[in-house]
């Protein structure tokens, strides 16, 4: 259980957080995170071998996960960097096989929450502790080419916007574990996210919080099958409005309407 939540919780916070900026060499890579993350995906596939069963790793070990990674691999071959973007689908494989520790180590559902409940209050405690003492790290100071963006929080993280998906996150699973029994817990982790989620002035996340909240309530009370009709509504509106933009005047007239001369995808980043 400690094993999975400190896992979840340092791919949370990544192996270097407060860095706002990254100065190495930018075809290199982050050394940091190269031996972090290395060193995580080799602690949880120990952790496989002496702690998971032999049924879950045959469904970890699922012929359309084995084909999802080799198609990421292959395609990396067609970048027009192939070695940097090789070493970016390995590592992203490695932070995926990384996660499964979070649902395969806790025995049983009990030991699942409390080791989620842990690792979001690590996260939560983490960025507020910088938010209140190193100020000059957790938030905006203005400088540089995002002048707007003075005073906005990112915590732990290098940009608002990052923080602010992060904890969206944090704020859903809050909201689990609230529905799952422990209060007091899931409310006081939902609040402190949502309020850490307005503070970084990230439209995209404040926006979703209140968007799939309302999925959830209206799923409850409705059914699947209304639920399911409003998701696939919704991406299908989505595509419209924005692989659609590149094939239908049309769509991008739309678009234009709304955000005028702002492409719909750096509109929707904001």
């Amino acid at each position: 259980m400690l094993l999975g939540g400190g896992i979840f919780t340092a791919l949370l916070v990544t192996v270097t957080p407060f860095a706002v900026t990254f100065t190495g060499d930018q075809d290199a890579g982050s050394l940091a995170n190269q031996l972090g993350y290395a060193s995580m995906a080799l602690v949880v596939f120990a952790g496989h071998a002496l702690l998971t069963d032999r049924t879950t790793l045959l469904a970890l070990a699922r012929p359309m996960w084995l084909i999802m990674a080799a198609w990421l691999l292959v395609s990396a071959l067609w970048a027009d960097s192939p070695e940097n973007a090789l070493r970016g689908a390995a590592f992203t494989l490695l932070a995926m096989a990384t996660v499964s520790a979070i649902l395969c180590f806790p025995k049983d559902v009990r030991a699942f929450r409390t080791a989620l409940t842990l690792a979001m209050l690590a996260v939560l405690a983490l960025s507020y502790f910088g938010v209140i003492a190193m100020p000059g790290l957790a938030l905006h100071d203005g400088s540089g080419s995002e002048p707007q963006h003075a005073g906005l929080w990112r915590g732990a993280y290098s940009h608002k916007n990052v923080a602010g998906a992060v904890f969206a996150v944090v704020f859903f699973c809050g909201v689990y574990l609230f529905r799952c029994g422990q209060r007091w817990s899931g409310f006081a982790i939902s609040l402190l996210a949502a309020f850490f989620v307005l503070k970084t002035g990230s439209k995209t996340s404040i926006t979703l919080l209140p968007v799939v909240a309302a999925i959830v309530i209206i799923g409850s009370l409705t059914g699947r099958w209304l639920l399911t009709i409003g998701i696939a509504l919704t991406l299908t509106v989505m595509a419209f409005l924005t692989i659609g933009t590149v094939l239908s005047p049309l769509f991008d007239q739309i678009v234009q309407t709304v955000v005028p001369g702002r492409p719909i995808e750096m509109a929707m980043s904001r």
